[in-house]
């Protein structure tokens, strides 16, 4: 008998030991961090429109690629006051319904652009502003480090660009939590509401988000987290009621929730009226996100 009970005894402290459990926690990008990014996004499907009896379909496409490279250059220990952002690769395309399709490259590529931490206390001078040598994004006055004036099409890029991104909400859900390999995070209203901030556009609703954490790996000596997610968001965008199911894989830094990789695949479906016809989208979305990084 009390030999069965120490070998009882033995597996369950085996057991116990094979769970593995660690704490997320968040760490600001120290000065000096250089962070190299590789980032995709394409969606591909069909808009069909059906109106006096006749049903047209029409291919759609949007996609975007963008290499970029960020220094940090100043950090007050809790988010980065300063950094200088250089995009190597900006590209779009888009084919619309009656419309040609349009390839672009934002011009963004000529010079870096330095972002510094705008002070409401200390208005920026109005006369740089007004000759655009100087524009505000979110809370950051932004600058190109070649002295030009920023153009429109720069801003809006440079706006979308900073924007809440997926890997920050799913970053925003993990910190602070504590998890089992094998467990099931679900998002609450708060972590809900905070995917919906900055990063979905229209009158849509982040819904049963949730993610698991699949396996803990060793990654250049520091352990990363590989995590399964889905979420699925609804509600209008123009004339037509959508949903969007998304699903994927983060890798990510359990000590500093630093995303390492990121890749998504979705689907998005719709339907409306428009003018007496009825309207519908079926599409699929790939994206991916690498990072690399190293200290100057």
């Amino acid at each position: 008998m009390k030999a069965i009970v120490s070998l009882v005894a033995l597996l369950f402290v085996s057991a116990a030991a094979m769970a593995q459990t660690v704490t997320f926690q968040i760490q600001p990008y120290p000065a000096g961090t250089v962070i190299q990014t590789i980032d995709s996004l394409e969606m591909d499907g069909v808009l069909s429109v059906l109106a006096q009896d006749k049903e047209q379909s029409f291919d759609i496409l949007h996609m975007e690629k963008k290499h970029l490279t960020r220094t940090v250059l100043e950090s007050d220990g809790a988010r980065q006051t300063k950094y200088r952002i250089a995009y190597d690769v900006a590209y779009e395309k888009d084919m619309q319904p009656m419309r040609r399709p349009k390839e672009s490259a934002p011009p963004v590529t000529d010079s870096p652009y330095t972002f510094e931490q705008f002070d409401e206390n200390a208005p920026a001078d109005s006369a740089v502003l007004k000759s655009r040598r100087a524009i505000i994004v979110k809370d950051y006055l932004v600058t190109r480090d070649d002295g030009n004036p920023i153009s429109e099409e720069e801003e809006a890029f440079l706006g979308s660009e900073h924007r809440a991104k997926l890997e920050s909400s799913l970053r925003n859900a993990l910190n602070g939590r504590t998890m089992e390999v094998g467990e099931e995070l679900l998002f609450d209203e708060e972590s809900l509401a905070m995917m919906e901030t900055g990063m979905i556009e229209g009158d849509m609703n982040a819904r049963d988000a949730r993610m698991r954490l699949k396996a803990l790996e060793s990654v250049d000596g520091s352990q990363t987290a590989v995590l399964d997610f889905d979420a699925m968001i609804t509600g209008g965008e123009n004339v037509m009621e959508m949903e969007v199911r998304m699903q994927g894989v983060l890798h990510i830094g359990v000590d500093n929730l630093w995303p390492v990789s990121l890749e998504m695949t979705g689907t998005v479906t719709g339907a409306g009226m428009h003018q007496g016809a009825t309207m519908g989208i079926d599409a699929e979305i790939h994206g991916m996100k690498k990072l690399v990084y190293r200290m100057n």
